[in-house]
């Protein structure tokens, strides 16, 4: 085995770099022009597998290495600030939140105590998601990752040490090549789980082992050190001001800080440079020792704030809540990190109790507001009423989003009984429309089968990405459902129901390509076509009918309904003319179609536009929808009426024409 690192003196230009990490971190999430600032957690890896591997290595080395001691000191790095934090929060949480927002913050809390927050955050959605940013504990995930970590390398260590104790530098090696490559690997079609799962992000910190278990050839030259240092903390600083929320991270992106950091530490073990004297500025040094601190608390200070004033904070505000963050993580140092770390000053006793006890009190809390519904009486009734509309609907959820091979099988039943001569395919805004649909077909005495996929439009020549990040189960799952239609001699009708104007328009997010289209209304009005093609060639599909999008908001409509009642903020509103005019890409694509007789169109604009304004709420002022263009049961029963007519009338047109005999 080569020789392991030879323990060094405390490095004040790693508290500096990380002082850079957490101030990336900070300016992003506060809006202060850092896009892609989050790549400084990457940085914080880094560093903790070169630390955190280096104590183990040259304990085991030596024979001296303890389990207990090493959790003793974690826990005594990690456990007392976060527990400050956490109580601290929990107290803002109670006055704050609203009841469904305290029950995540109670489920997040407990997942938080588990150290698997990590998973939990990826069970909510994506890193970058609304609800994410409004989750005071959010940044959590990151701990529970390195906990996960200092669970894992000891143990993995040990084994490594006892029986192949030769290859220490090869096993690091191993994991690092591995899961980079794993990452890399799924980095475009698993995003949130490369985003948050330990295992994709282990090589980020065993790349930081690595420098730990074999120390590098010191670069003696200075000239050469100067530079590969300054290369190393442009590799941190540039992705910061150059990555944003689009771009595909982590995996080959975040190689690029990883590197930087690594550089800069191997050059800092060499000697002195111009950079890793600016790292070791006093001031740098000062914010790096306070880093965690400020890391656990600026991120619940800023998401606070916005929930206690119902609307996005401008920049003096940002700014003093910036300072207030500052100000907390230096008397968390001071007094709780400081103290704690000393053993002379805090006995072992003292810390598992304390941990413990805190510990066990945060899980009971979190317990009795979940049994408590969140404290619902804090509130007035309308607005626990509209806050409990922002859940997501959850009928038949095995209904949308298939995770094993799409067969008749496999669909969902809808309608009435019987052998089924129908099926609905579609997305989330069909899967929406579910109860209505299925209540209209049961009363028109049609079996349907029903087919969705979050975020895929029903068109199997199309390719579709959301935020530059391929749908890579929408191609799958679209050919499945067209093997489906294929195989089926039964299957006489389609129903096609989706978010349209979204899959339309790119400003939304949304891009849609089909082979020999650049743009996503003209992929739009191709797939369409040649669906109709395919289906008048290889299916018993006879007739076609397309149900445009229900009316979509730039606001969460409960959410804005929430803030209109407590805040006195003005709900906005959407008029005719404006859908019209957004609708106008997706109606274009269905107007030639429709022309054949075969392709019918049923527009839900007509139900909710009938006056100037669009309709989101009914008479009791209870939304239709759950968020910005869902609908919830509320707006399925207010359609339900006008989808059961529009359908009686397609399929009991018995004069329609066959797609068959459609040119």
């Amino acid at each position: 085995m080569g020789a392991v690192a030879s323990p060094q003196k405390h490095r004040d230009d790693i508290d500096g770099l990380r002082a850079v990490a957490v101030l990336m971190v900070l300016l992003f999430h506060y809006g202060f022009g850092v896009p892609g600032g989050y790549v400084g957690v990457d940085v914080f890896f880094v560093i903790s597998g070169f630390l955190i591997t280096g104590i183990i290595t040259r304990q085991m080395e030596k024979g001296e290495f303890s389990f207990l001691e090493f959790y003793e000191r974690r826990a005594r790095r990690i456990l007392p600030a976060l527990f400050v934090v956490l109580i601290i929060s929990s107290i803002g949480a109670l006055f704050v939140l609203l009841p469904s927002d305290l029950e995540r913050f109670a489920k997040s809390l407990i997942a938080s105590l588990l150290s698997v927050s990590n998973f939990w955050f990826w069970s909510q959605g994506g890193y970058f998601g609304s609800a994410s940013e409004m989750a005071p504990l959010l940044h959590t995930w990151s701990l529970a990752v390195e906990e996960q970590f200092y669970i894992a390398l000891p143990l993995a260590l040990f084994l490594v040490y006892r029986w192949a104790p030769r290859h220490v530098f090869s096993f690091t090696a191993g994991v690092t090549v591995v899961t980079f490559i794993a990452a890399a690997f799924f980095v475009s079609t698993r995003t949130p789980e490369v985003f948050y799962f330990s295992p994709f992000r282990a090589w980020e910190l065993s790349l930081g082992g690595l420098l730990a278990v074999r120390r590098p050839p010191a670069v003696t030259s200075k000239f050469h050190r100067q530079w590969i240092a300054a290369a190393g903390l442009l590799l941190v600083v540039v992705p910061a001001v150059a990555f944003n929320e689009e771009t595909l991270f982590p995996g080959p992106s975040a190689a690029l800080p990883c590197l930087g950091t690594a550089l800069l530490i191997w050059t800092g073990m060499s000697g002195d440079s111009v950079v890793r004297r600016i790292l070791a500025t006093r001031l740098l040094v000062l914010v790096g020792l306070i880093s965690y601190s400020l890391y656990l608390w600026h991120w619940p200070i800023l998401v606070l704030a916005k929930h206690a004033v119902g609307q996005d904070l401008g920049l003096v505000s940002r700014l003093v809540l910036g300072g207030l963050a500052f100000v907390m993580a230096f008397l968390s140092w001071k007094f709780v990190e400081t103290p704690f770390r000393n053993r002379g000053r805090t006995s072992g006793r003292v810390l598992w109790l304390s941990t413990l006890g805190a510990g066990a009190a945060l899980a009971v809390a979190s317990g009795v507001t979940l049994s408590n519904g969140g404290f619902e009486r804090r509130f007035d009734p309308q607005v626990v009423t509209l806050d409990r509309a922002r859940a997501r609907q959850a009928f038949r959820t095995e209904c949308i989003d298939y995770r094993p091979r799409v067969e008749a099988v496999s669909a969902c039943k809808i309608g009435a009984a019987g052998v089924p001569t129908l099926l609905v395919w579609g997305d989330s805004y069909a899967h929406a429309m579910l109860p209505a649909l299925d209540t209209a077909l049961k009363n028109l005495g049609v079996a349907a089968l029903f087919v969705a996929e979050s975020g895929c439009p029903p068109l199997p020549q199309a390719v579709v990405s959301w935020k530059g990040r391929e749908n890579w189960r929408c191609q799958q799952f679209n050919r499945d459902v067209m093997r489906l239609l294929t195989d089926s001699h039964r299957l006489e009708h389609l129903v096609l129901a989706a978010a349209w104007n979204a899959y339309a328009a790119e400003d939304q997010g949304y891009k849609l390509r089909v082979a020999g289209s650049d743009t996503s209304e003209d992929s739009l009005k191709r797939g369409l076509v040649e669906l109709t093609y395919d289906l008048g060639e290889q299916t018993a599909v006879e007739r076609i009918v397309f149900i445009g999008q229900v009316p979509s908001y730039e606001w969460s409509i409960p959410t804005r309904m929430l803030d209109a009642n407590r805040w006195d903020v003005a709900l906005g509103s959407l008029t005719r003319e404006a859908w019209r005019a957004k609708s106008e890409a997706s109606h274009a694509a269905v107007r030639g179609l429709v022309g054949s007789g075969a392709f019918q169109f049923i527009d839900p604009s007509e139900w909710f536009c009938r006056s100037g304004v669009c309709q989101y709420a009914d008479q009791a002022n209870l939304p239709f929808y759950w968020d910005h263009g869902h609908i919830n049961s509320r707006g399925s029963a207010f359609i339900l009426p006008q989808l059961e007519q529009g359908l009686r009338k397609v399929l009991a047109d018995q004069g329609a024409i066959s797609l068959r005999a459609s040119p």
